[in-house]
């Protein structure tokens, strides 16, 4: 039988696992969300310099419209939307 000092320990040692692997998985997340919109950002500027690109004619409209940000303002608040939206869709699908 366990003395009351050492049930208290296992409990103090349960409580920082789940602590601590709870802090993990939200740095796994975060890591994940930064990488996806570094990828976007990517992607998206790629896009942006194409000679016929759609993303800067999106962008421009969206300076016009009054957004007082740049074309990569614009590409910076898309990409780190998309990757907030992708990471809380991949969070729900998490078994």
């Amino acid at each position: 039988m366990l003395t009351k000092i050492e049930m208290q320990t296992l409990e103090a040692l349960r409580k920082a696992a789940v602590t601590y692997a709870r802090q993990s998985e939200e740095k796994d997340w975060e890591q994940r969300r930064y990488e996806i919109a570094k990828d976007a950002a990517t992607a998206l500027l790629l896009e942006y310099w194409r000679d016929d690109g759609a993303v800067r004619k999106i962008a421009n409209r969206s300076v016009k419209l009054g957004n007082s940000d740049s074309g990569y303002g614009f590409i910076a608040r898309q990409a780190a939307h998309f990757a907030d939206v992708l990471t809380e869709t991949l969070k729900e699908q998490q078994p």
